[in-house]
């Protein structure tokens, strides 16, 4: 008994996005007297995603004819810091 089928897996075609959802703004202020002194960062919230396909097809080696198809799809999402500092702590681990 011999292989009798083969099932072809290939990497199919891919979508990603990147878009700035919102902003966040952090900052202080400092009284002294009759001045105040104040600082404000404001960093950029990204919505990122990104998805995959994948045909599957499972081929009868004796009659080369295709006698399934199927596809899987992968995704996933979520929300971005790239603010340097978000950045150094996932290099500093």
């Amino acid at each position: 008994m011999g292989i009798e089928a083969a099932l072809f897996v290939s990497i199919g075609g891919s979508a990603s996005s990147d878009t700035v959802t919102s902003y966040q703004t952090y900052g202080s202020a400092q009284s002294y007297g009759n001045s105040t002194y104040s600082n404000a960062t404001t960093m950029p919230i990204r919505s990122v995603s990104r998805a995959n396909a994948v045909p599957i097809l499972l081929e009868d080696l004796s009659s080369e004819n295709t006698v399934w198809i199927g596809n899987a799809e992968t995704g996933g999402w979520g929300l971005l810091d790239t603010t340097d500092e978000a950045i150094a702590r996932v290099l500093a681990g």
